[in-house]
């Protein structure tokens, strides 16, 4: 006896058709919009949602980085090392943009 039933056997769709069809409505709310500017609040409104959920993620990180604060090795394995050096090409690569943008 099969207790649940997916998508396509409740709707008679897959569920990458329902997802589109779902999306539809929002899309054609967006497109109805003059000016993207007139969006500008729920931007500003976004960012300060965003910056409060950041907050407390960091917090709780803290709080659980002080109660466990983990043994960190400056280098400890090969695998640490090409990590490092990962960080140092990705580092050395921004700068090099940073440079030319401000050359110009």
């Amino acid at each position: 006896m099969k207790i649940s039933l997916s998508l396509a056997e409740i709707l008679g769709v897959s569920g990458k058709s329902f997802y589109i069809w779902s999306c539809f409505p929002f899309q054609l709310g967006l497109n109805s919009i003059p000016s993207l500017t007139l969006l500008a609040p729920l931007s500003i409104f976004a960012d300060i949602v965003d910056l409060c959920a950041m907050g407390v993620v960091m917090v709780e990180d803290a709080i659980i980085f002080s109660k466990q604060m983990a043994v960190v090795e400056a280098f400890g394995s090969l695998s640490t090392f090409f990590y490092g050096l990962g960080v140092v090409v990705y580092r050395l690569k921004g700068l090099g943009w940073l440079c030319l943008w401000r050359l110009r």
